[in-house]
């Protein structure tokens, strides 16, 4: 059951695709955002943030840092006016070396204080993420 009042991250099982089917239909339904990224080519800081920024949309000047992120997850998209809610997919995301471990807590991290700024504001917001953990 999808719940309304909390952040939820939930790890899914890669190449799912019958849930991220059912995922951006219920986005759909509910008028929320679905915003997916496929990260299984993204192995460095620099390569996840611009599979994130291309994917999500973010405009050309997105930087290449976590602060950034947030800020275009948060500030930016509630200056863009009222948002009902986001489904948001991590999918592939690798953690096989300590590094890449590393940079996905930092990446989920972000995710989560962005969803806790959402519902501060009551909107929804989802993460649902794959991983990936051989080389």
């Amino acid at each position: 059951m999808l719940d309304n009042h909390k952040v939820q991250a939930i790890a899914f099982k890669r190449g799912d695709r019958r849930l991220l089917r059912t995922l951006q239909s219920e986005a759909l339904l509910r008028g929320q955002h679905f915003l997916y990224a496929d990260c299984g080519k993204a192995h460095t800081k620099w390569q996840i943030l611009d599979k994130v920024a291309r994917s999500f949309g973010f405009p050309e000047q997105f930087g290449d840092n976590f602060d950034v992120l947030l800020d275009c997850l948060t500030i930016r998209l509630a200056a863009a006016g009222e948002q009902q809610g986001f489904f948001v997919v991590l999918d592939r995301l690798h953690a096989a070396t300590h590094l890449e471990h590393e940079l996905q807590e930092v990446l989920l991290t972000v995710f989560l204080d962005a969803g806790d700024f959402w519902m501060d504001l009551g909107v929804p917001f989802r993460i649902y993420y794959s991983t990936i953990d051989t080389l």
